[in-house]
């Protein structure tokens, strides 16, 4: 019984010894050195108002250079770009901190767990154009629909030639509306067809709904046409007046 017991106290400290032994290797573990940035983005979600779309840098990590390519009406005195970056690393200024990003190159210094430093520069390239020519939908600004309170609304979500019975007495030849376009449509020109199909204008209020198109047989409709910023694409939009 006396031996038992003293095997039993014998495994008892191997154990312990290990225990203590496997503590003292992961107190031992080398911090990480890990120091890059893997993502960098301006959401507009975080810049409500200035940023219509996402947009994301390419990052050249041989030579530690973000290229972000941005519209150039944006503004950015005070942006809240969103970055990912290595585990156990932290980046100054802070991911979602507010930066001005307007000097020709803005640096990001990510330092490791272990203390070392990787330092970013921000390089902006200020020639994004807009894609598409989306319109979402047409607002008659000056007219409430009693159904609603609001002005009266076309959407377009369900094709491009709506109609629209307007209270009577509304004077068609002097319609002022106002154009939803999509966010990836931004700074797209708008022309509008008011009296014969070779014939626009750029948009402008009021818009002239009164009218009769010997051409198309088309009484009280006006073509709205929207033009991508890159000038590849165009779609138009009809409304007629009942």
């Amino acid at each position: 019984m006396k031996k038992i017991t003293n095997y039993l106290s014998i495994a008892f400290c191997i154990v312990l010894l290990w225990g203590c032994q496997r503590e003292t290797d992961i107190n031992q573990i080398a911090a990480s050195n890990l120091r890059s940035i893997v993502k960098f983005t301006l959401n507009p979600y975080q810049n409500a108002g200035n940023v219509t779309l996402a947009f994301s840098g390419i990052i050249d990590e041989s030579t530690k250079i973000i290229t972000l390519k941005l519209p150039s009406g944006i503004k950015l005195d005070s942006i809240r770009p969103e970055m990912i970056i290595s585990p156990w690393a932290s980046v100054s200024p802070n991911s979602l901190d507010y930066v001005d990003l307007r000097p020709d190159t803005v640096e990001f210094t990510v330092t490791a767990q272990s203390g070392k430093k990787a330092v970013y520069a921000l390089v902006k390239d200020l020639s994004y154009k807009f894609s598409n020519s989306t319109m979402y939908a047409l607002n008659f600004t000056d007219i409430i629909d009693p159904a609603t309170g609001s002005p009266f609304r076309l959407s377009f979500a369900t094709g491009l030639t709506k109609s629209i019975t307007l209270p009577m007495g509304t004077d068609k030849t002097n319609l002022n509306v106002n154009l939803e376009l999509s966010p990836d449509s931004y700074n797209s020109s708008v022309t509008v067809y008011e009296v014969n199909t070779t014939t626009y204008r750029p948009f402008s209020n009021p818009v002239n709904f009164n009218i009769s198109d010997q051409v198309t047989l088309k009484t009280n409709q006006v073509k709205f046409r929207v033009s991508s910023e890159d000038g590849k694409k165009f779609t138009d939009y009809y409304i007629t007046l009942l």
